[in-house]
């Protein structure tokens, strides 16, 4: 007896402490509204080979100069970008680190929106953009923007993987 009551404790711990691993949070504010870019960290890889040889260059960045806005409206379901923000980008190459600034950087576009799950996804010219929602309340937005790019440059194909974290404040 004792050990089914063992059995049944730790049976009923497990189940108590898995997560729900479906991917859709629960938020308790709203979209809709002008949201006030406070934060935008930028991390990423750029990565590329050189006569056979793979080099692969990590870089962070930190916004400064932000006036970047998103204003979220309803019926249609249309959100206007506005302002933007300056980045300061730091890479190391062959030992050296260098700092490049980017100017008016533009955090999301402009176009229409809907939220799926945890996805918000924003059209723009027949274009889709996706962030994950990690956080909204009535007056905080956290988003998420992963992106993955191949191009080639003088010749030379180069993957660029870029995780951006933004924060809004309304």
């Amino acid at each position: 007896m004792k050990k089914l009551i063992l059995l049944f404790s730790v049976f009923t711990l497990v189940l108590s402490s898995c997560s729900n691993d479906d991917g859709d949070s629960e938020f308790t504010g709203d979209l809709v509204g002008t949201w006030l870019i406070t934060d935008l960290t930028y991390e990423g890889t750029l990565e590329t080979s050189v006569q056979g040889f793979p080099i692969t260059t990590d870089f962070e960045g930190e916004a400064y100069d932000m006036t970047n806005t998103l204003t979220f409206n309803e019926s249609p379901n249309t959100v206007d970008s506005e302002g933007s923000c300056n980045l300061e980008i730091t890479f190391t190459f062959a030992g050296e680190t260098e700092t490049e600034y980017v100017e008016d950087f533009q955090f999301l576009e402009s176009g229409t929106w809907e939220v799926k799950g945890n996805k918000l996804i924003i059209t723009n010219n027949g274009e889709e953009h996706m962030a994950d929602i990690f956080f909204l309340t009535d007056d905080k937005l956290v988003l998420e923007v992963d992106q993955v790019e191949e191009n080639v440059v003088d010749g030379v194909n180069v993957i660029t993987t870029v995780k951006s974290i933004a924060t809004f404040e309304r």
